[in-house]
């Protein structure tokens, strides 16, 4: 399928989600600007290449983790670890709540890339990470290309994960730095005028609403650039997949959903009756919608529906998401005949990340302790402004968003002699889409009330 045909309002049967993480820094009033033709009085950093001859060995303790063979396998394991901490966090409140932990792990990890002494140590924890910088760009690299490659375009599947560096045209940048999130991360750069902050806004927008195919048009406003900005570093994710099994729309009909225990409202509920890769314990139900594949024996990435058992009290399932939690699931999975009833619904949701990254342990990247001498040699440089957005769509033909681990299975046969077992998301539900292959969650959330009032 084209492009164009992806971008057409009328195949409004195909989902799609975007989603967009940025990383804003300005200089610390206490230090004088840093002209790109002055370089630091201080030693600057050794190159990738140079710091590539002192390297540990990759295979390493300390870059070993249960579980994980290789690099790109620990990182992915990292990334899934800070995803279950910030859903966590995210949706202690009583509304949806959806994002891409993936994106909001990229982008930190170039911030990382630029940090040291406490503000990298700050950083590792909370993104869970097991290596130095150079390190996890090197897997970074890998594990990108593999998410890339495994969503194959035509054939109903699509995922695209783009990085940009904005920085103004005065600030002196170490090519380490650099070279590092270029080479390793793959990020577009490009040299703005901040005193222009309109122009600048139009510049970087533009480049988003290509990068998310025009879901996310404006992710800046006026006044989250102003003169002081020195570098903003953006990541852009875009999925777009077709179900393997479409619901049929003339079985959508209202019905009621459970918001809480006195409270309902009318959604439209979707039907299908199929056999799903899916398992259930006292907690939870949990299945797994594949989406369409090249490779009908082993889709790439899936849509993980969680169901809690209890309608009202979601805190005892949520505090046990783990990485170690979803691949037990998956293991656990069977070919079972499933009657799916779940309600179309899509959201856009925006971020001010600080806050939740401060509760997690970030504390010193955002004041005038932050120590991002490894992007320009000074310690002249905070993160003023992290934030994260997110659009998702759930309907009939496919999905925009979700995340999750799940081994999905061309549709065996299953003996006719059980009913099939019913899976209503009639109260509030989670939903992962995630990368079978690197077990990657790329996307996450919580649907708390229902809604299509944002749907194109």
């Amino acid at each position: 399928m084209g492009q164009s045909s992806f971008r057409s309002r009328q195949n409004s049967w195909i989902s799609s989600i975007s989603t967009l993480c940025l990383c804003m820094w300005m200089t610390n009033a206490n230090h004088s600007l840093l002209q790109a033709d002055s370089p630091p009085a201080t030693t600057s950093l050794p190159t990738i290449d140079e710091e590539n001859k002192t390297l540990p060995n990759k295979s390493s303790e300390n870059f070993i983790k249960p579980g994980a063979s290789n690099p790109v396998d620990i990182l992915a394991q990292d990334s899934n670890a800070f995803s279950f901490e910030l859903l966590k966090k995210a949706a202690g409140s009583v509304e949806n709540v959806v994002f891409a932990p993936y994106s909001i792990f990229s982008c930190l990890s170039m911030v990382y890339a630029g940090a040291k002494g406490k503000t990298a140590d700050q950083i590792r924890q909370v993104l869970s990470l097991h290596g130095n910088a150079i390190e996890i760009a090197h897997a970074s690299f890998s594990l990108r290309n593999s998410l890339i490659t495994s969503s194959r375009e035509g054939c109903g599947l699509r995922f695209s994960s783009s990085n940009g560096l904005f920085a103004d045209q005065d600030t002196f940048i170490l090519s380490s730095f650099r070279e590092l999130v270029q080479k390793n991360y793959q990020a577009e750069i490009a040299a703005l005028n901040f005193k222009e902050t309109d122009k600048s806004l139009m510049t970087i927008n533009g480049w988003v609403s290509n990068e998310t195919k025009g879901k996310i048009p404006q992710l800046l406003y006026s006044g989250d650039v102003n003169p002081s900005t020195r570098l903003i570093l953006v990541n852009a994710a875009y999925f777009q997949g077709k179900w393997f099994q479409p619901f049929d729309p003339k079985a959508t009909q209202q019905e009621p959903f459970h918001i809480t225990d006195e409270r309902d409202i009318q959604v439209p509920m979707m039907h299908l009756t199929d056999t799903f890769s899916y398992f259930e314990n006292d907690l939870a139900q949990i299945l797994s919608l594949p989406f369409q594949t090249c490779d009908l024996q082993d889709p790439h990435i899936n849509c993980l529906l969680v169901l809690p058992k209890s309608a009202t009290d979601l805190q005892p399932l949520e505090q046990q998401f783990t990485p170690a939690l979803f691949r037990d699931w998956a293991n656990k999975m069977e070919p079972t005949k499933v009657n799916v009833q779940i309600p179309r619904f899509c959201m856009k949701k925006r971020f001010d990340l600080n806050s939740l990254l401060t509760q997690m342990g970030m504390t010193d990247a955002f004041n005038d302790k932050a120590d991002f001498s490894g992007i320009n040699g000074m310690h002249d440089l905070f993160l003023s402004k992290m934030i994260h957005e997110a659009y998702f769509s759930l309907n009939e033909y496919g999905v925009e968003a979700a995340a999750a681990t799940s081994a999905i299975i061309n549709a065996k046969a299953v003996q006719e002699t059980k009913p099939p077992v019913l899976f209503a998301a009639d109260h509030p539900f989670y939903f992962f889409l995630m990368d079978r292959q690197t077990q990657t969650i790329l996307f996450a959330g919580k649907i708390f009330q229902p809604d299509t009032s944002t749907c194109p």
